[in-house]
């Protein structure tokens, strides 16, 4: 019988692997056996290198590693608590000393992933208690997982699990760290620099406001907010940062501007926070923040906000820009759209996208008109629960600037059958029609998504041509070749045709891949569009 390790690397991989999912340590939560985990790694003498490095690889919890504490140390509780699920705690039934951890040493620096903190996932439930970490901050080695790469946890601060706690998971090697804060108005800045300390070369940090937390403190109506440190500039390597939740106050931006490796920002805003100079000042380019942002993504309630903040981002390859704003209105995003135009990423930027109210009607012909100068443009979604009204030059001018365009999800109104609906179509005098879309059919052939609102009514589905007496819009819209033509999702707002032959001849011509045309409702049975049934069926055929 051939030796284990004379078999490919990759092969014992998915050996152990297939050990480890097949085991019922992995499907029932250590309910069967506690220490099956651990038996199998000693006694698997054949498999005992690969077997330890891929088993204690990713662990779902700190669970494993108290079950390598003796049996007479390390015990379980069970409480019943009125009717509910028994609740199960792990504790210590006496002091530990230095030779109860010869085991935890031994397979702690095999440990490269920790899902979640000090609990268990599947039932039944079982929770470290606080006293247990205690013990351990006093009593335990000096990191508990000195090789770790990620953490996962929850719950973090107060009286819960403070800093002494904390600190504990914290090692050199530690590069991915998600953090979930009861009260970070207090915990967030010492747990951050704590973390600056002791794990410099961290590449991604998200942290998260947990408000369903026990230990969550203060008014319902309360959102906290947060200006970080000096001390948070020492993170050189950090290449994704998320802060969701909390408000950022301007030193905690500054602060995070100046990091230099910096790609991915995830941030909540309040613009009160703001005092007005921070929009009417005008940054040095030169010393300008955030000089490797890729991808900006905010929450914040006022848009002129990010519209101001990108003047002060220097970053030249800013590629993807996601908002969600709760008070805007269609001029604020023409404003943001014009700095964009100026932004020295413009020649990066290929993704916007926008959440939030921008006014009903709302006309974004000028607003897009900003955006041609963007060239490398390849997604752009609005979700404004409004009418968003582009004309047949503006697509038209869109679909020659953006040759790489794939997605243009430009229509989430939710029609109202009391309110005149053509009606703003015939006031904003800007309507899209079939020859908007002829034109991004054929100049933008990777198109796959466009949901835009349009009048599928056209004076060429009225006439024919004098001399062949065939419908003009043969010769109107001319066909797209299969190969030039990615589109297989349509969507058409909530004015019905009443040509639905010759529409759905002129929707062949142009997506050749398309077979259903989106539109209305989407059929779930709230209006009744007769002419768009009609097409689809004949597209169907």
């Amino acid at each position: 019988m051939p030796n284990i390790y004379s078999l490919p690397q990759e092969v014992i991989v998915h050996v152990c692997s297939y050990i480890l999912v097949r085991h019922p340590v992995s499907t029932v939560g250590w309910q069967r056996d506690e220490k099956t985990l651990a038996r199998l790694a000693r006694t698997s003498k054949t498999l005992s290198g690969p077997a330890l490095t891929v088993l204690w690889r990713t662990l779902p919890n700190i669970l494993p590693l108290l079950f390598t504490l003796p049996a007479d140390l390390c015990v379980r509780r069970v409480f019943h608590v009125g009717r509910g699920q028994p609740e199960q705690y792990m504790e210590f039934a006496r002091l530990p000393t230095a030779a109860d951890f010869s085991r935890w040493i031994l397979y702690s620096v095999l440990v490269r992933d920790i899902k979640n903190l000090h609990k268990t996932s599947a039932p039944p439930s079982i929770t470290v208690s606080l006293d247990v970490w205690d013990v351990l901050a006093h009593h335990g080695p000096k990191s508990l997982i000195p090789c770790v790469h990620a953490l996962n946890t929850h719950d973090i601060g107060g009286k819960r699990y403070p800093l002494g706690v904390t600190r504990l998971l914290f090692s050199s090697t530690l590069t991915n760290y998600r953090l979930a804060m009861a009260n970070p108005d207090a915990d967030l800045v010492p747990h951050v620099d704590a973390l600056a300390e002791c794990s410099p070369v961290l590449k991604t940090l998200r942290v998260s406001w947990d408000y369903s937390s026990r230990e969550c403190v203060g008014p319902v109506d309360h959102r906290p907010s947060t200006s970080l440190s000096q001390r948070f500039t020492a993170f050189a390597y950090l290449r994704e940062l998320s802060v969701v939740g909390i408000q950022i106050l301007p030193p905690a931006l500054q602060s995070m501007g100046a990091l230099p490796s910096l790609q991915t920002l995830d941030i909540t805003v309040s613009s009160v926070d703001y005092p007005a100079s921070w929009t009417t000042s005008t940054p040095n380019p030169d010393t300008g923040h955030f000089p490797q942002l890729c991808t900006l993504r905010v929450q914040v309630d006022d848009l002129s906000w990010v519209a101001a903040t990108l003047r002060h981002i220097c970053s030249p390859v800013l590629e993807q820009i996601q908002i969600t704003s709760s008070h805007s209105r269609h001029d604020s995003f023409e404003r943001l759209c014009e700095v964009l135009s100026r932004h020295r990423s413009r020649e990066a930027l290929r993704y916007i996208s926008h959440e939030g109210w921008l006014g009903h009607p709302c006309d974004l012909n000028a607003a897009f008109t900003y955006l041609l100068a963007l060239p490398a443009i390849t997604d752009v979604s609005l979700d404004t629960s409004s009418i968003v009204m582009l004309s047949d030059a503006t697509l038209e001018a869109m679909s020659r600037a953006w040759p790489r365009l794939e997605n243009l999800d430009l229509h989430s109104y939710q029609y109202d059958p009391d309110a005149a609906f053509e009606d703003y179509f015939s006031s904003a005098g800007c309507q899209a029609t079939l020859d908007g879309l002829s034109a991004l059919a054929h100049n933008c052939p990777s198109l796959e998504v466009l949901n835009l609102a349009i009048d599928p009514r056209c004076k060429a589905l009225l006439s024919k041509t004098c001399i062949t007496d065939t419908p003009a819009w043969h010769q109107a819209f001319r066909p797209v070749a299969p190969n030039r033509s990615a589109l297989t999702r349509l969507y058409v707002g909530f004015i019905d045709t009443e040509y639905p032959m010759e529409v759905a001849g002129v929707i062949s011509a142009l997506f050749p891949h398309l077979d259903y045309v989106d539109h209305g409702d989407n059929d779930e049975g709230m209006y009744s569009f007769p002419g768009w049934t009609e097409a689809n069926r004949v597209l169907r055929e």
